[in-house]
């Protein structure tokens, strides 16, 4: 009896002792107080191994733990788990909540797993499986395991344990086991700490990583977070084996599934023949082909099994006039093959955010297939899946790293860059003043580059449309808009011209016998950061760079003059220029001419207090007045 009671006794200390680490890995007051500053969640415990058995087969298992510890990090309450049905299938998701104290409340089942597509406008395989916490007062901590089965191995995981700045890390591991005993491929950014490597074994260990407040100015291309990519040296997928030691063997890869997809029917090489017979030279020929393109197809996203990454074939997109953007990039191949133009397959990363690629390391990190055409003098890069970009324009697409499927194999290239020199917004205005501060002004606006997209769509919707959003974004108080058009220009570099006629009561203030006129109406400058006592990353003044050049004739009301006395104004900087002059063409007269220049220039950041009086001085410069005073009696 004796000893059952000790046996029972030692039985009820360990489950006391376990109950009690349990809750204090769960509970929100074991955070240590480091790891709460700037964080509105932080990541307990994250675990991921993955298990490669073979070229074409792994296993993925996750465990994470996050304290969730305020509404910003609400979100963090749902978790995705992306699946599809030929080579990532879950084989088991278990989740769980627990309240501050790290007391367990329930425990999610089958019903609380939602089973869902991203997109029901697209074709494809990818599913998701949505697991919804329900919310408790703050903090409260969610946990969840998932094990993933991987058949058709092309991606190998890419693991950040911290996921946002905002979000502290107080553990986290990361193991990889290659069974098949080939080497990983790996790249580490952001890492204190190095891989552990044993055999073919390779491990990261992350501890007590503190959050922090957003840093702007950062070049788009910047990874502010540790972050570690894997690959592998060969791999399968439906069949098809590959090579990514190199982007010439990932290449060509790639170029096998592309093979035999760009064949067309006798009928549709003679109309396409047809269509280029006027034609001059082949630039001609591909615009005339690019045209009809647009005219006869539409984007819809098709992934399905390989598909994902292999074509549909060119007579099926004749066919059906549809397709996603391997599929219409390879239609559009096959008509210019058709006229005896040879063009490349080419993948890239689309997107604002989606610059950074890595020369050095050979991946199938890319999300958007595009269609390029080396001629002799010149290279055309064409975006397939829009109908109403020009030839030959990128829009987000631009300034990237592309791997061209070149008959050798992969070759890296970089596209067109949309810098300074090429995105400009350029107004001239005529402002008439009355005696009271109202003005009646004209004002014509021509954008160019990246800088006319917003002004080309709006030049292809009613008017109702174009005068709200105008509204919105007009940088001028009290003013009516009577008249405005927009009009497009279509070219490899496009531009829009927009024109307006406006009245602003009152633009000036008057006191007694003098009116303060604000000489800069159409582009005060307003984005000044803060001077941050620690920055962390480099800086970037735009993340493509443009120039902002404004023209203004001010006629002045009858009865008036200028008395002030304007001090043109110079500043060249690392990160551009401003000027800023205010000249007299007559009396009646007063030209105010401004250009701001930006660039894209990456550069250090012990450079930042030199980006922020600059950008001081510009907007100080803006809220420059013109006095006038009223004369005789």
């Amino acid at each position: 009896m004796k000893k059952t009671i000790i046996i029972l006794s030692i039985s009820l200390f360990f489950n006391n002792l376990y109950a009690q680490v349990k809750e204090n890995l769960y509970a929100a007051s074991s955070i240590p107080q480091e790891l709460r500053k700037d964080a509105y969640a932080v990541v307990r415990q994250h675990n991921v191994r993955f298990t490669v058995s073979d070229m074409g087969s792994a296993v993925t298992e996750e465990h994470k733990i996050i304290t969730i510890l305020s509404e910003k990090g609400s979100y963090l309450s749902e978790a995705n788990f992306p699946y599809d049905k030929k080579f990532n299938s879950i084989e088991d998701i278990e989740a769980t909540i627990y309240d501050t104290d790290g007391k367990y409340v329930k425990r999610m089942k089958k019903k609380d797993i939602i089973d869902f597509m991203p997109y029901q406008e697209f074709v494809e395989d990818n599913r998701y499986k949505r697991v919804i916490f329900p919310h408790l007062p703050y903090p409260f901590t969610v946990e969840y395991k998932v094990k993933t089965a991987h058949t058709g191995l092309m991606f190998y995981p890419v693991f950040q344990p911290q996921q946002d700045n905002e979000v502290a890390v107080q553990e986290a591991n990361f193991e990889v086991s290659m069974l098949n005993k080939e080497p990983l491929r790996y790249k580490e950014i952001n890492l204190q700490k190095g891989v552990i490597q044993t055999a073919h074994f390779y491990k990261w260990e992350f501890n007590n990583i503190k959050a922090f407040k957003n840093e702007g100015f950062m070049p788009s291309t910047t990874y502010q977070l540790p972050i570690v990519f894997t690959a592998p040296t060969t791999f399968e997928m439906s069949g098809y084996k590959g090579d990514m030691t190199s982007w010439a063997a990932y290449g060509s890869f790639l170029n096998k599934l592309n093979e035999g997809k760009d064949e067309l029917t006798p009928q549709t090489q003679a109309m396409i023949k047809e269509l280029v017979a006027d034609c001059k030279d082949d630039n001609a020929k591909i615009e005339k082909i690019y045209s009809y393109l647009q005219k006869t197809t539409r984007y819809f996203s098709i992934q399905l099994g390989i598909g994902g990454w292999q074509p549909f074939p060119a007579t099926n997109v004749d066919k059906n006039k549809y397709g996603d953007c391997k599929a219409l990039s390879n239609y559009m191949l096959a008509m210019l093959k058709v006229v005896g133009i040879n063009g490349l397959h080419v993948v890239i990363r689309r997107g604002d955010d989606e610059k950074a690629q890595f020369p050095d390391f050979p991946n199938a990190y890319f999300n958007h297939a595009i269609a390029c055409v080396p001629l002799k003098n010149d290279t055309i890069w064409l975006e397939c899946t829009s109908q109403n970009l020009p030839c030959g324009y990128l829009n987000d697409s631009h300034d990237r790293m592309a791997l061209l499927m070149t008959p050798e194999g992969g070759k890296i290239a970089y596209t067109p860059k949309y810098d300074e020199n090429i995105n400009f917004i350029k107004k001239k205005a005529t402002i008439q003043l009355d005696t009271e501060g109202s003005a009646e002004t004209n004002v014509e606006i021509v954008y160019s580059g990246i800088k006319q997209n917003i002004a080309s769509e709006l030049a292809e919707v009613n008017a109702d449309l174009r005068k709200k959003y105008v509204y919105e974004h007009l940088k001028i108080d009290n003013a009516t808009i009577l008249d405005m058009d927009f009009k497009r220009q279509k070219a490899r570099i496009p531009s829009a011209t927009q024109t307006m006629q406006l009245t602003i009561i009152p633009l000036a203030s008057k006191t007694g016998k003098r009116l303060f006129v604000p000489i800069n109406v159409f582009s005060r400058f307003s984005n000044v950061p803060t001077l941050d006592s620690i920055r962390r990353f480099d800086i970037q003044a735009d993340n493509n760079g443009f120039t902002e050049q404004d023209s203004i004739v001010l006629k002045l009301p009858e009865g008036f003059k200028s008395e002030t006395k304007f001090t043109p104004l110079s500043i060249k900087s690392l990160f551009g220029s401003f000027d800023m002059t205010l000249t007299e063409k007559s009396p009646t007269e007063q030209v105010f001419y401004r250009k701001l220049v930006l660039n894209n220039k990456i550069l250090p950041k012990e450079k930042y207090s030199e980006l922020v009086d600059f950008l001081k001085n510009i907007a100080k410069a803006d809220k420059t007045k013109l006095v006038l005073v009223q004369t005789g009696s």
